[in-house]
């Protein structure tokens, strides 16, 4: 495992902005996913995929089905680094 880059923190807040069209600038790591951000189950799946594919990594379903936050999918993808 390694810490993930700053630049690498802003592709994925990006990815979620992105997946939300929510502003990156409030897209922090405080953020709820589904309260703040309108993230449903559905749109979880598509942004593990697609942060899978970027960080060419896998993720297993366990490690994100109770994800809260934009700081815990941070740590699930740095935990599958």
């Amino acid at each position: 495992m390694r810490a993930l880059e700053e630049f690498e923190i802003t592709k994925i807040k990006q990815v979620i902005a992105d997946k939300t069209d929510v502003d990156l600038e409030k897209v922090t790591e405080d953020s709820n996913l589904q309260d703040h951000l309108g993230i449903d189950s559905l749109d979880i799946v598509e942004i593990i995929i697609e942060l899978e594919e970027m960080f060419k990594c896998t993720i297993p379903d366990e490690d994100y089905e109770h994800t809260v936050n934009v700081k815990d999918l941070l740590k699930i993808v740095e935990q599958n680094l």
